[in-house]
């Protein structure tokens, strides 16, 4: 008998001796399709318990959950950035997958429709944030001087 940190009891050491226990959680184990079902209906539904309602936060945006969603993105549990909902809702149509949303006040979670600007690309919106980069540090000089 192996002597171990702890003792051993008489039905651990008969598996042992009869080809040794096997893990539910032993990398490659196949999951039973019961379990996956489960798992994926938790994955799309409201049915987790890690539902917190349906809103998230990452990088300063405010994700919420639309599956249906063509421009569902965020990681694989179907979330999308509430400005591009907001937007949508006031345009009233969907975006275009080249369209980007600009906050005026710079903050990001700050999703009402006064503050969004819609651009037609992405190079159209870097070049206004370049101007207003460019016009800032102009406007700090001159006021230094």
């Amino acid at each position: 008998m192996p002597i171990g940190i702890y003792k051993r009891s008489k039905k651990h050491l008969e598996a042992l001796q009869k080809g040794g226990l096997k893990s539910r959680f032993k990398k490659g184990h196949p999951v039973p399709k019961k379990w996956r079902e489960n798992l994926r209906e938790c994955r799309l539904n409201t049915r987790s318990s890690n539902f917190k309602g349906g809103q998230t936060i990452n990088h300063g945006y405010v994700y919420v959950w639309n599956p249906n969603h063509l421009r569902a993105t965020y990681g694989q549990y179907h979330y999308v950035k509430r400005c591009i909902l907001v937007m949508e809702k006031k345009i009233g149509r969907l975006l275009d997958k080249y369209e980007t949303i600009h906050h005026i006040n710079g903050i990001k979670s700050d999703d009402r429709p006064e503050n969004l600007w819609l651009f037609p690309n992405i190079q159209a919106h870097q070049s206004y944030e370049s101007f207003l980069r460019w016009t800032i540090k102009k406007w700090k000089k001159e006021l230094s001087n």
